[in-house]
């Protein structure tokens, strides 16, 4: 499913289905293309076996004709032989140059690959890892700012496990145009991530954006986590965004002073607060019907409200303002 909207949100096109002998697969990639008069769509060719190629697309997300560019199925380093059908991202670095990173198929190896628009290989680098943890979502997402490239991804610690006990980590990279790694960050160990994200920003640092595993309750839900690295890899902010994936609670009067009241939607739970930058302040158990919440000791701002109920379950998550 690909679509095309204005500013306002508008759908101008859209594309649902197959493009003709076009699987779509794990990877969902798409960036402008180098002439500047479409997109290139990056996936997977099914002949037999899934070869990876950029798709060109025009503006309407009809195909063009000149078709597709053949990415390398597999790239070999002595006698290590890589697939790349599996996890992979892409950035366009110039109007001749693509970076693809992915995970390797041996334990936290990973490659980072520089081709041109023919699909020729300028330049590799494998890192080969030290820990037997595997990458669980591969390599999620490149990116470059001041000739530097940014990479993340989190192991699984584990394949295969939903409700982890152990934690696991995010790793960042940085590396300079000619695949030279310039430092190696690791993040985490504090909880089991899922999924990141990364954006290189203009003071030559990144921001990491991962899904991460609410331990409090054992259930499926996750929270978000922001980090923000400087150029030299060193965390100079964190901030976790508890997502309670359940109704939203009504809360009243809000905007308010002293106190709110809540609407207590099951029969016992708990009420916890949070501050902005995700810290727990306090637990208040509650009972049906309207509950008074005392938060005449905070500061005005914003608090983000999390319930959950006698089995430690998420079932509700709200926002109330101080002024």
């Amino acid at each position: 499913f690909i679509f095309k909207t204005d500013k306002s949100g508008n759908i101008l096109h859209q594309q649902m289905g197959n493009y003709p002998n076009f699987t779509g697969w794990l990877n969902y990639n798409l960036l402008e293309n180098f002439e500047g008069n479409g997109y290139l769509l990056f996936s997977q060719y099914q002949v037999g076996k899934f070869v990876p190629l950029a798709l060109n697309i025009n503006p309407d997300l009809s195909v063009k004709s000149s078709g597709h560019i053949k990415l390398p199925d597999s790239l070999q380093f002595g006698n290590l032989t890589t697939s790349m059908w599996d996890y992979y991202d892409v950035t366009k670095f110039n109007d001749k140059i693509v970076f693809i990173a992915r995970a390797g198929l041996d334990p936290e190896d990973f490659y980072l690959t520089k081709i041109d628009t023919n699909g020729n290989i300028l330049e590799m680098v494998l890192d080969e890892g030290e820990h037997e943890y595997y990458l669980h979502g591969g390599i999620n997402t490149l990116d470059y700012k001041n000739d530097h490239i940014y990479v993340s991804y989190q192991d699984s610690g584990r394949s295969g496990v939903d409700f982890p006990s152990y934690t696991n980590k995010i790793i960042v990279r940085k590396a300079d145009t000619s695949l030279n790694i310039l430092w190696e960050k690791r993040l985490g160990w504090d909880a089991y991530y899922w999924h990141s994200d990364i954006y290189a920003i203009d003071d030559g640092g990144c921001l990491v954006l991962a899904s991460v595993y609410d331990a409090d309750t054992m259930f499926y839900q996750n929270d978000i986590v922001l980090f923000k690295l400087d150029s030299n890899g060193n965390v100079t902010g964190t901030h976790r965004i508890e997502d309670a994936g359940g109704q939203s609670l009504r809360t009243y009067p809000n905007p308010g002073e002293d106190y709110f009241n809540l609407d207590m939607p099951i029969g016992k739970g708990t009420l916890q607060v949070f501050n902005q930058n995700g810290q727990l302040l306090f637990k208040q158990p509650l009972t049906k019907g309207r509950n008074k919440i005392d938060m005449k000791p905070y500061a005005s701002g914003i608090y983000y409200l999390r319930l959950t109920n006698e089995q430690n379950r998420n079932v509700g998550a709200g926002k109330w303002i101080k002024r």
